[in-house]
């Protein structure tokens, strides 16, 4: 049984290993535990996010909170908080986005009363609606009027924050040329696939050049983030209904790490700088070493370093996504990291040309050695900001993607 727990648990781990918002209060101040597991919607529509934080409070003490993770056997993301308190405790809610790095201004579900027997199961999870003040939603952009260009064409996508693709009908997607709107659309939801697609009409001449911007309506503001690449208009348009266009807008996020004490195999996935690290871990630090001998200058994506400390430590680094990277490996002992946001297969992780004997070698959770019948073995996952090693018989080219 035990066996069995420990499984479910890892496969709930869904990205970046987010540290959360708030703190409850710790075990023991009460006598009584229970567990509420739930999935978030907003305005009614499910979020399938790994980015939002579900915290329960009685009055402004908080006593719980949890990050909605998908779970294996529905995919649905649930939050599951384990809630201390008393038979009779008033409990409220509320909401934070990891990927605006702020709380949501939206209306709670109502309360509920304290119980040890609990609220939810992973079958049957409860249902938070998290609402706006108003359901009906109007455009916040204005294009310019039909006709102002002898030209039009459609450009259908769906949209993603720092990699994840969002399952919201708040967000609208503005096409821009210079300051000008040339379209504008709330994403909604495509009943076949189940995505949520921004399906806009666009006004302008070929050869013009548009840019993308985002609006947050469960916000009420323009979010900060760097937009995808500008595209070039044509009258072809962009993206179909069953393969639209994705739209990635970045932002900073943050990666943390737990590191023992002695050596780590570590791997950015935000950028920064080898001099932010030594900072950041302060006394504890040893030594930082890349696989050429000690480290200096930006963090390289897709690359492994070892860290070193005389004590463990957490600590954590803000920045933009590091994203792919693609490195020379060589006969012999490779180091790479992975840059994703989340875990990943193997296969999905990492695109080479493996040959049979290839082995892939984690620190802490076993090998894969290539087989006749693929990778084969006790490292199943890759896992964000973590380092490996590559061994091969040959030169090969690795593209480590960025696990989305």
């Amino acid at each position: 049984m035990k066996r069995i727990i420990i499984l479910l648990v890892a496969c709930l781990t869904s990205g970046m290993m987010l540290a959360n918002h708030w703190t409850p209060v710790p075990e023991g101040w009460y006598s009584q535990s229970t567990t509420i597991r739930g999935v978030i919607l907003i305005n009614g529509v499910e979020q399938y996010s790994d980015q939002l934080e579900l915290g329960i409070f009685c009055g402004d003490e908080c006593r719980g909170s949890a990050i909605a993770a998908e779970f294996f056997i529905t995919h649905r993301y649930i939050a599951d908080v384990n809630v201390y308190g008393e038979n009779g405790h008033q409990l409220s809610f509320r909401l934070y986005d990891h990927s605006q790095g702020k709380e949501l201004e939206l209306t709670p579900p109502e309360n509920v009363v304290f119980t040890e027997d609990g609220y939810g199961e992973w079958l049957d999870p409860c249902v938070f609606n998290f609402t706006s003040s108003s359901a009906v939603i109007t455009n916040h952009w204005t294009p310019i009027p039909e006709g102002w260009y002898s030209q039009s064409t459609t450009i259908r996508g769906v949209i993603l924050i720092n990699g994840v693709e969002q399952y919201s009908d708040q967000l609208e997607l503005g096409i821009f040329c210079g300051d000008e709107c040339r379209g504008s659309a709330i994403a909604a939801e495509f009943f076949i696939t189940h995505r949520y697609i921004a399906d806009v009409n666009v006004y302008g001449e070929n050869g013009h050049q548009l840019s993308f911007r985002l609006y947050d309506h469960s916000q009420g503001k323009e979010l900060e983030l760097t937009p995808p690449e500008s595209v070039v208009f044509t009258e072809d348009g962009y993206g179909e209904w069953l393969e639209p266009c994705e739209f990635n807008f970045v932002g900073v996020v943050t990666q943390t790490t737990e590191l023992a004490t002695g050596w780590t195999w570590w791997a950015p996935t935000v950028a920064t700088t080898i001099e932010t690290i030594e900072e950041t871990i302060g006394t504890s630090l040893v030594s930082i070493q890349s696989e050429q001998g000690p480290a200096s200058g930006d963090a390289t994506g897709g690359v492994m370093y070892k860290i070193k400390t005389n004590a463990a430590i957490t600590f954590s680094l803000s920045g933009m996504p590091m994203g792919g990277a693609t490195i020379a490996i060589g006969p012999g002992a490779n180091w790479f990291g992975f840059t994703g946001a989340q875990p990943s297969a193997i296969t999905d992780a990492i695109s080479v040309a493996a040959t049979v004997g290839d082995k892939i070698i984690s620190q802490n959770e076993g090998f894969a050695i290539y087989t006749n019948s693929g990778w084969q073995g006790t490292l199943g996952q890759l896992q964000p900001g973590c380092g490996y090693q590559y061994i091969t018989n040959e030169n090969k080219t690795l593209v480590i993607g960025a696990g989305n």
